[in-house]
């Protein structure tokens, strides 16, 4: 089935039982010392997302938001806006919600819980797929996220604090406008096919959710194999605090333990309501592959301003170094907002 049409259908869906639009838009103010004396100013809308929402009922709703995101994909340090689909799809749960299914174009299940559960992503991306969006030497090696893949998906609410999703998906996991791609080829009919397992644990403060993607592709050989990605995010939250140790991973992509593109992430965060409208925020990450020259890792503080429900601005300093190298720490302090509707 082609996506452009589905996308259309959703979009016509949502225009006639439209509950209204919905959109975010983000901005960064940043002053960036990279090292080599390479300091510079950046000041750029760097995501919006703008769409619809739908109800026909209780049960059946739908959503189309187009997400537009700046990138540096030619490396020339001049912002350039690329445009994707982040959501197109239509839902169903029954009377009591125990049952949740979803079709159309979305992404995975735990891409979602983790950008929830962080809820500053609009300064720092939580741990995806493996990989974090850090810059080096003050060019961007992260990949455009979330993706928009064509799948079906049904959650199950198994009792007051655990839910199970199930789904399948077709596509390429992420949409990169960056230079990275995959290194592993796909298999026949099931070409970029991936089946996704995730559960999702809240119990009082307490939050948790685990699972994996798995995807088949061709390994070194020739022969069949499959690519994982493990995720797992744990943590607390209650009124004031909220707090949580993320890792994912992307395994087999080249079908031996020692390919270099066996990717690793892991990032703990914490988030402080001081006052009411006043957060203190930090998060560490540590990413790498298996190169010698890949293990990057990050610090970063911050403090947050809430003057309406829906606006955030947060003043932030960033640290990040490569090791493995000889190469210098480089830093970021600048402001960053999000608005939403």
């Amino acid at each position: 089935m082609n996506k452009k049409l589905v996308a259309l259908a959703l979009l016509a869906f949502g225009v006639a039982f439209a509950d209204g639009p919905l959109g975010t838009v983000r901005y960064k103010l940043e002053f960036s010392d990279p090292g080599a004396g390479d300091r510079k100013v950046n000041n750029a809308v760097t995501r919006a997302y703008l769409g619809y929402a739908a109800s026909l009922n209780d049960n059946v709703s739908a959503k189309v938001v187009a997400d537009v995101a700046a990138t540096d994909e030619d490396g020339t340090g001049k912002k350039r806006y690329a445009y994707l689909l982040k959501n197109a799809f239509g839902s169903w749960s029954n009377v009591s919600k125990d049952i949740t299914l979803k079709l159309g174009l979305f992404g995975p299940a735990y891409q979602t819980q983790a950008f929830n559960n962080w809820g500053y992503n609009f300064i720092v991306d939580p741990v995806v797929i493996g990989r974090s969006n850090y810059k080096t030497g003050g060019s961007q090696v992260g990949v455009f996220l979330p993706s928009a893949d064509l799948g079906a998906e049904v959650a199950l609410k198994i009792n007051g604090a655990l839910t199970t999703t199930v789904g399948v998906l077709r596509g390429d996991g992420y949409k990169n406008v960056t230079g990275y791609s995959p290194a592993s080829d796909c298999v026949g009919d099931m070409c970029n096919t991936a089946v996704e397992l995730q559960f999702d644990v809240k119990t009082g403060i307490f939050l948790a959710s685990f699972g994996s993607t798995l995807r088949p592709h061709l390994n070194d050989e020739g022969d069949d194999a499959v690519e994982a990605s493990p995720n797992l995010h744990v943590g607390v939250k209650t009124d004031r605090l909220r707090a949580g140790y993320e890792a994912a991973a992307t395994v087999d992509r080249g079908g031996k333990d020692d390919d270099d593109n066996q990717i690793f992430s892991t990032g703990l965060y914490g988030v402080f309501a001081v006052v009411p409208g006043l957060e203190a925020i930090a998060r560490a990450e540590y990413f790498c592959t298996s190169a010698d020259d890949s293990s990057i890792g990050r610090g970063f503080v911050g403090v947050g301003f809430l003057p309406a429900k829906k606006f955030k601005i947060v003043l932030h300093y960033d640290l990040e170094g490569r090791f493995m190298t000889n190469e210098a720490y480089w830093h970021t302090a600048g402001l960053a907002s999000e608005f939403s509707f």
